[in-house]
């Protein structure tokens, strides 16, 4: 039997296939596995799953087998992951938007999903809040360009212009802010 570990590095460590002998029980301890460590999409899984070599078959059926189970939920996961990048990372709907895609979420889930996470929190305090905080850092470095510098970085983290501009607007009427 092949042994099946997750190495610290990610699923480097993982063996799926060694020796050519791929069954059920491994890869479904393979997913177990995979799982543990954190929430994953269902795209995540197959991925990790195949590139373990596990074949096409198996792999399909243990996804399902994760799905029925409750274990593999798309929906939740998506949830989980924006509400975490909104909180922790600071990210726009943009840059929200396409994190889901690249992990194989549906489009409708993703709109859902957006909607739902923007109506806990308005998407113009949070770039707002990342905003004011980031040119308290741009002014250590002196004034020259800070707005534009400013709308850059709220670009990067995936908001709109047109909330860009509200908040290099309302930064801008502080008394205390010199942007240029």
């Amino acid at each position: 039997m092949t042994d099946i570990r997750l190495s610290d590095s990610g699923n480097k460590g993982l063996k799926g296939a060694a020796g050519g002998k791929t069954t059920l029980t491994q890869a479904r301890r393979a997913a177990y596995q995979i799982l543990a460590r954190r929430g994953h999409s269902r795209l995540e899984v197959m991925e990790k799953l195949q590139r373990c070599g596990f074949p096409p078959k198996i792999v399909s059926t243990v996804i399902k087998e994760l799905e029925a189970g409750h274990y593999l939920d798309d929906r939740l996961f998506a949830l989980t992951w924006a509400q975490g990048a909104v909180k922790r990372r600071y990210l726009g709907p943009l840059a929200l938007r396409t994190g889901l895609r690249l992990k194989g979420i549906d489009r409708e889930v993703i709109e859902e999903i957006l909607q739902k996470v923007y109506a806990e929190k308005d998407e113009e305090q949070v770039a707002g809040a990342i905003g004011r905080r980031r040119l308290d850092l741009m002014r250590q470095n002196g004034p020259e360009g800070s707005r534009r510098r400013l709308a850059g970085y709220l670009m990067r983290k995936g908001f709109t212009s047109e909330v860009i501009r509200k908040v290099l607007r309302s930064i801008g009427k502080q008394p205390s802010d010199t942007l240029d």
